[in-house]
């Protein structure tokens, strides 16, 4: 069973449905929760389980409070919280469209180097496995724009993106001149952390202080301030897990430690494993 507690409720017992619910609407509300914490109940059979398998995993918790860091965790210190306020993400708009074509350029996807153009990548998904458009005859293109809350472009609507990316995506030649028949828009924010010079000595405070809380563990871009490629991020959650469920103490800090030494200059064996020159 979980609880609660936070300064507009008195303690409630709810499900993990609930209280999920509970949290994200506070959040997307912009309300400080002043305490968010999981307490072991007596066990119990959770909806859809014939067996008796007890209350989540503690850690539960620091799952979820990791992924907003800049958020308030208990009484944080205020030096604590000005630093972590001070931590600069990216956002990504994706623009995907469907080409009335099913054979427009043979690249997966594509950086974009223009000064005429808005977007940074074109991803091209009908070169990816066949299982991704069957009997289709037609081609789905993403298009990536990056920007900051603060800027306009983040702030135009779904029609003006939709819009943008048809006449960039012709623009570019890659359509040939094919109908682009629908537009989808997706804004993910805060998927790029920043960083800056001396970045280290500001995040250090903000991880100690994240160290020091009992079953919480940052993960991912935004939880942990890491400039995570999708194996980092999946290897912080197994290892979370692991944490989680068989007591291990997997230190998730050290996946990733310096993203400029592992892009550029590794490569990867046959084992899947990455090498360092």
């Amino acid at each position: 069973e979980f609880e609660i507690r936070d300064r507009r409720s008195h303690d409630n017992d709810i499900s993990l449905g609930e209280m999920l619910r509970h949290f994200f609407l506070h959040l997307l509300s912009g309300l400080d929760l002043t305490e968010f914490c999981l307490r072991r109940r007596k066990k119990r059979r959770w909806p859809g389980n014939k067996e008796d398998i007890g209350s989540p995993p503690e850690g539960l918790l620091g799952k979820l409070i990791a992924h907003f860091p800049g958020r308030t965790v208990g009484k944080k210190p205020d030096r604590v919280k000005e630093l972590a306020g001070s931590l600069k993400f990216r956002n990504t708009i994706l623009v995907y469209l469907k080409v009335e074509d099913p054979k427009l350029f043979p690249d997966q996807w594509l950086y974009i180097h223009s000064a005429d153009l808005k977007m940074g990548r074109m991803t091209n998904f009908r070169n990816w496995i066949p299982e991704l458009y069957g009997e289709r005859r037609d081609t789905i293109l993403c298009l990536e724009y990056w920007c900051y809350f603060e800027d306009e472009l983040w702030s135009r609507d779904d029609a003006y993106f939709i819009d943008l990316a048809r006449k960039e995506a012709g623009a570019t030649g890659l359509t040939r001149g094919a109908r682009i028949s629908e537009g989808h828009v997706l804004r993910i924010p805060r998927c790029y952390p920043v960083y800056f010079s001396n970045y280290k000595s500001v995040m250090q405070p903000v991880q100690d202080y994240l160290d020091s809380i009992r079953d919480l563990y940052a993960i991912g871009r935004y939880g942990a301030y890491k400039y995570n490629n999708q194996d980092h991020s999946i290897i912080m959650g197994i290892l979370a897990a692991e944490n989680i469920t068989e007591n291990k103490n997997h230190d998730l800090w050290e996946i990733n430690t310096d993203y400029d030494t592992y892009q550029e200059s590794s490569v990867i064996n046959e084992t899947g494993l990455v090498e360092m020159d």
